[in-house]
């Protein structure tokens, strides 16, 4: 039975794409190593069009210009090219701003089309390139470790983290004083209030990664100019023990965060990278993955929403108190009960 799958591993091969907006070109090979900030493929920006008013700049009727029009639509010019004229005695003309297309003549005036500098698409993270996908973009495997989350504000970032949160503290700690923060990801558990959001743009932190986030912070979280990234989800959520294992492991170490919206059809998560020596690793699956009993899973509804526990049994089609008849799951929570479950109210913890 598939479900949902949200990975937190200590070491794991990750394969990533990196996607051009536009069909463009591509600057590396396969087996290159790539640094974060190179760039590995350049993409066409939709050109500009600037609209002269050459009857008004010469001095003439729109029905007495034809006549002083050096190019026809089509041509092609370089900037300072003459335009239109010379006219009277002072001999004015007009000349092109730019390089461009002229693209329409008409009513005395003159449309010139100039294109637009090829976009640098970078890298957020290091890898060999193992896929070319022609005119579309590229592939790159990495080994790392890896945390995914729930819920983030569209925004990356690549830079040393540093994680605040304790096991005895929950909450994330940040302050006026942190003036080291700037431009790190600071790491740490629940964030509730609206200060620690103020703070963390006021010091420039570079991103942050946070266990648990107050609902009422939702709307403030997704204007940050920072990404923010929420581990566990919405509320008073800890990290979990084997996330903060991990990121204790390497605090102070480089993070790739990608802040991207979790898309339930394409598996694709928010998610936290620290890259790592390349090794033999396991490599990531998709994001569906088939659950069998003895596995962890999260559960994704209240009254217990964020809680874990472990798959006991699958019993079959039941009728839940909603009324609705669906698919059910036995699971151990780890506060020691055992409840069943909506099966698509639960994520597998791989």
């Amino acid at each position: 039975m598939p479900l949902p799958k949200r990975t937190c591993s200590s070491l794991i091969r990750l394969h990533r794409e990196i996607p051009l907006p536009v069909p463009g070109k591509i600057l590396v090979r396969k087996g290159q190593w790539v640094e974060p900030g190179d760039v590995v493929a350049q993409a066409p920006v939709r050109p500009r069009h600037i609209t002269l008013d050459i009857s008004r700049s010469l001095g003439l009727p729109a029905e007495e210009i034809d006549d002083y029009f050096q190019f026809r639509v089509g041509d092609s010019v370089t900037g300072q090219d003459i335009l239109a004229g010379p006219v009277g005695y002072a001999q004015r003309v007009v000349r092109a701003p730019s390089a461009g297309k002229i693209v329409r003549i008409a009513n005395g005036k003159l449309t010139l089309q100039i294109a637009g500098q090829p976009q640098d698409i970078k890298t957020e993270l290091p890898g060999v390139v193992v896929d070319l996908i022609a005119d579309q973009g590229i592939m790159i495997e990495m080994t790392g470790a890896l945390i995914q989350g729930v819920w983030g504000n569209g925004r990356t970032y690549f830079g040393k983290y540093l994680l605040l949160d304790s096991r005895e503290d929950s909450e994330l700690k940040i302050n006026t004083t942190d003036s080291p923060l700037k431009g790190m990801i600071v790491v740490g558990g629940i964030c509730d209030l609206p200060e620690k959001l103020k703070l963390a743009q006021e010091i420039g932190v570079g991103g942050l990664v946070i266990s648990g986030l107050a609902a009422n912070l939702y709307e403030s979280a997704a204007r940050a100019p920072f990404p923010v990234l929420v581990l566990e989800g919405f509320g008073q959520y800890p990290l979990s023990p084997q996330a903060y294992q991990i990121l204790a492991m390497h605090s102070g170490k480089v993070m790739g965060l990608n802040a991207r919206p979790w898309d339930w059809y394409s598996g694709k998560r928010p998610e936290a990278v620290i890259p790592l020596e390349p090794e033999e690793a396991p490599l990531a699956t998709n994001q569906l993955g088939v659950i069998q009993p003895g596995q962890s899973v999260r559960v994704i509804s209240p009254p217990v929403f964020g809680m874990r526990g472990t798959l006991v049994d699958i019993p079959g089609t039941r009728k839940f108190s909603n009324g609705i008849l669906g698919l059910s799951a036995t699971i151990l929570l780890e506060n020691g009960s055992e409840s069943i479950f909506p099966l698509a109210n639960l994520e597998f913890i791989d």
